[in-house]
């Protein structure tokens, strides 16, 4: 996971304390040092109020921005699609574990007209909910509406 992406997670409270002591591992392992590295890994207790708080920290120290929330459900979604695009997952189940991972986003009261639409999700979400079509003709729509929001929505296109 890029570390955009992780940080989207972390707004988006899908992290856990484990996560964070991993992701501070493996930057000591890739030989890079921070007194606020130590401060984690030597929090007490490792609950966390403590590890969040020294997490912020270090991407104060790191000159990182902590994504917004719909930031975060943008880079999430980003991420789903491309997977789908890619064809190296069934699109019918990432597009579930999508809805599970933006969940904490309130895109529904932010639509303007369709479910979803204020973040590019109205197109995909009715094509996952069609109920009179096969699973093998909505993974196809799925792949084609991704790729349609990747034109359309995503910053690095």
């Amino acid at each position: 996971m890029s570390e955009e992406l992780f940080l989207a997670h972390y707004a988006a409270g899908h992290l856990k304390v484990k996560d964070i002591l991993d992701y501070v591992d493996s930057k000591l392992a890739e030989g890079l040092y921070s007194d606020t590295y130590i401060e984690i890994l030597d929090a007490t207790p490792q609950d966390w109020d403590e590890i969040s708080k020294y997490f912020e920290k270090l991407i104060l120290e790191e000159k990182k921005l902590i994504p917004t929330l719909e930031d975060a459900a943008m880079l999430i979604l980003e991420s789903h699609v491309k997977l789908i695009t890619l064809g190296e997952v069934e699109p019918f189940s990432q597009f579930g574990k999508l809805l599970s991972d933006i969940q904490f986003y309130d895109y529904y009261n932010k639509s303007e007209k369709y479910y979803g639409d204020c973040i590019g999700l109205q197109n995909l979400y009715a094509r996952y909910h069609e109920d009179c079509a096969t699973r093998d003709e909505i993974n196809n729509w799925l792949i084609e509406e991704s790729e349609n929001w990747l034109t359309q929505y995503s910053k690095n296109h």
